[in-house]
């Protein structure tokens, strides 16, 4: 999972039935290999295709990625959706 956008994102990750598999937060820029020992899921028989979804720290969508091939590298710039975030109002 790659997040290349200038947002800190959550990457939630979906198996090929739409199954939630985990959570993460990913901060702009940057990359994690996701694999199934990554969450302790070895035993699990996770498939793809996957899908992901990406949400602002608001918890507004960003963008949701489809038929994820296992091993390919899915950005987040690329995801169906606004891509965009807007910025999270400070109480004073």
């Amino acid at each position: 999972l790659k997040n290349d956008s200038t947002y800190t994102l959550n990457a939630e990750l979906f198996d090929k039935n739409l199954t939630p598999i985990t959570k993460m937060t990913l901060g702009a820029g940057s990359f994690i290999k996701w694999t199934e020992t990554t969450q302790n899921r070895a035993s699990s028989n996770v498939q793809g295709p996957f899908a992901v979804l990406w949400t602002c720290p608001s918890g507004a969508e960003f963008g949701v990625n489809y038929k994820i091939a296992d091993g390919t590298v899915c950005n987040a710039q690329s995801a169906a959706g606004s891509r965009r975030c807007q910025p999270l109002e400070t109480t004073q």
